[in-house]
């Protein structure tokens, strides 16, 4: 080993903390549920003498689900991120996805001081589905790293964590929109239809990406008899929330939004144009055909309507028509 490696504070730091590693993930092991004794903690940080032999173990490693082959890996992978291999450590980090079962050392990925690995470590707690962790996983949802919060709310997600509503509103307000996005993906996830009404504050997002999922989000958790803000909205003066509640009302076959979709369609045509189409249909067959005539013969400079819309609105219009006499 390089002798100037020894007096790094790197390597100082690592070489006296061992004892306060195997001292924590025994605390852990008692503490979290479902969580065996595993091997002896301190066998997974006897570590190779340097970071070359450190790697090739790694990979060396065999897949599964042994639990002593787990330890060793994430043990491994925070060796390497002390010697300045963060990229690798992550990696070791997304190998842990495909296993089942859990262990408490990932309980220190989430803490450690490196954020690939952190969010990392967030993420395998949700694909895992490592139940005993969410409230771990709230608090990284106000980690400083917008990598971490997106990893934690998609991990709450995973978990369909019922207490994860609060921190997913707040989320809708981070100033990252991978983090915006994750937060009403997860919202959406969750089910509550209480949340409603938070996201459509969210339907002017500056971020295309934000919209698609705030919009997504509604629809799928738009209830009936929580209608009350999709109603309230119709009168506000976001275009963008006014059509989202015509369409998630119109679910529910509510006549009375169907100008506000003919307002949509002929504005916005590219805009869910065929679902549009068809709940007008649906609503009002009358109405349908004198707007459907319109848009078929559309002038230039109009908006253009997209091919699937029009072609349903075509055929809506020669199946409709009365039989010649």
């Amino acid at each position: 080993m390089d002798a100037g490696m020894l007096d790094s504070p790197m390597f100082m730091e690592f070489s006296l903390r061992p004892a306060l590693f195997a001292v924590a993930l025994l605390l852990a092991g008692w503490l979290l549920p479902g969580c065996d004794e595993g091997p002896n903690p301190q066998d997974a940080w006897i570590l190779p003498p340097d970071q070359a032999s450190v790697e090739s173990e790694l990979f060396a490693l065999p897949s599964g689900n042994d639990r002593q082959v787990m330890r060793r890996r994430v043990a491994l992978s925070l060796a390497m991120n002390r010697s300045q291999a963060p990229s690798s450590a992550a990696a070791a980090f997304a190998a842990l996805f495909e296993q089942h079962g859990s262990d408490p050392i990932l309980l220190e990925g989430m803490r450690h001081s490196n954020p690939l690995l952190r969010a990392n470590a967030a993420r395998a707690v949700g694909i895992l589905r490592m139940h005993g962790m969410e409230k771990e996983l709230r608090g990284a949802v106000d980690d400083r790293e917008a990598k971490v919060r997106q990893s934690a709310l998609q991990a709450l997600g995973c978990l369909k964590d019922p207490g994860a509503q609060m921190v997913c509103l707040l989320a809708l307000k981070d100033g990252s929109w991978q983090v915006r996005a994750e937060a009403a993906h997860t919202l959406g996830l969750l089910g509550r239809p209480s949340a409603v009404k938070y996201l459509l504050r969210q339907a002017d997002d500056p971020d295309d990406y934000v919209r698609m999922e705030v919009e997504e989000a509604i629809l799928s958790l738009a209830d009936i008899e929580h209608s009350g803000p999709l109603r309230a909205v119709l009168e506000s003066d976001s275009a963008a929330a006014r059509r989202i509640a015509a369409l998630a009302l119109a679910g529910f076959h509510d006549a009375g939004v169907t100008e506000e979709l003919v307002r949509v369609l002929r504005g916005s045509p590219e805009w869910r144009g065929v679902d549009v189409a068809q709940k007008i249909a649906t609503l009002d067959p009358s109405r349908a055909r004198t707007v459907f005539r319109e848009l078929t013969q559309t002038s230039v400079g109009s908006p253009p309507v997209p091919a699937d819309a029009l072609g349903f609105m075509e055929r809506f219009l020669r199946e409709s028509a009365p039989a010649p006499e």
